[in-house]
């Protein structure tokens, strides 16, 4: 039987190769349920869970859909899921997609979970990106990749990837370029691909299962794109 733990810390970022060691070799208490805001956590396997040298691969996991098109793709690896996502926007979004990585992991899938929510840190830094020019996803796609190039080399696992490159609306050329970048860093293996042709089937088979299906990316920037349409008139003109 396998064993979790909620590990929960002040909200900053860890220094891997120690902190975060530390703070997961020190706990042995079971938290349920959904982390506390302004915390972030790890919810890791016990250290003696065994993995399969050659054959464990992390995913980065920004929804429960795409998770499910990129665990049929790797199935050649021992896959356990991350779930780190720290600018997705508004919170009740993030909390949907938060408890259905946990639904996953109620079917018997392995999910880990840091739970970090940095909205207005998001914007100060994507604001004075797009000021100067600069794509403001990079941003996300650094941060998160970062974390799970760290953990997965922490943890002991073979390879990382994500699921991002699965959506057909994220420049999958930068999330794979910036992959290898972060993988390089920590000494670890990053798995390039490009998977946007499971989108639609991961996504059917996500609805079958009853799981909560997103309408945009993640962050507000993107929520306003898909969503703002012009206001109809109802009947007044409230014009000045």
């Amino acid at each position: 039987m396998k064993t979790y733990y909620h590990v929960y810390a002040p909200m900053k970022e860890p220094d891997v190769s120690t902190n975060l060691q530390e703070i997961l070799l020190a706990s042995n208490n079971p938290v349920n349920g959904m982390a506390p805001s302004g915390t972030h956590s790890i919810k890791a396997l016990c250290d003696e869970t065994p993995r399969t040298p050659g054959s464990s691969l992390l995913i980065h996991s920004c929804c429960a859909p795409c998770f499910v098109s990129a665990k049929d793709y790797f199935s050649n690896y021992e896959v356990e899921g991350l779930f780190f996502n720290p600018f997705i926007h508004p919170f009740r979004e993030y909390k949907k997609r938060f408890q259905s990585m946990m639904e996953l992991e109620k079917r018997g899938e392995t999910v880990h979970f840091v739970d970090e929510y940095d909205l207005k840190g998001f914007l100060k830094v994507v604001l004075e990106m797009e000021e100067k020019g600069v794509k403001r996803c990079s941003h996300c796609y650094s941060v998160r990749l970062k974390r799970t190039a760290d953990i997965a080399l922490m943890r002991g696992f073979d390879a990382f990837a994500t699921t991002l490159v699965v959506s057909p609306y994220q420049d999958i050329l930068l999330i794979n370029e910036i992959g290898e970048s972060e993988g390089n860093r920590a000494g670890i293996k990053y798995l390039s691909a490009d998977l946007r042709h499971l989108h639609d089937e991961g996504h059917k088979r996500a609805k079958d299962m009853n799981l909560y299906m997103q309408g945009y990316c993640g962050c507000i920037f993107s929520e306003e794109e898909r969503y703002k349409k012009p206001l109809k008139k109802t009947g007044l003109d409230h014009s000045i």
